[in-house]
């Protein structure tokens, strides 16, 4: 494990919930490169969103990490 940062180089929160009275997954997405920096909320509605909305994040930051 000696490959891992000791400090994160971005952070993803992913937060989900069922909108009341309907089965239509909700979330909020929170991401940043610095914890001590406010990130970026989305909010997004239905599985496919999210999904597609956390993929995006990831090869973004995969992107990042091989320039």
């Amino acid at each position: 494990m000696s490959n891992v940062p000791q400090t994160p180089t971005a952070i993803l929160l992913v937060t989900v919930w069922l909108e009341p009275g309907t089965s239509v997954l909700r979330a909020r997405i929170t991401s940043t490169t610095e914890a001590q920096v406010p990130g970026t909320i989305r909010y997004l509605a239905g599985r496919e969103a999210v999904l597609a909305s956390v993929r995006d994040w990831l090869e973004a930051r995969e992107a990042e990490l091989q320039e």
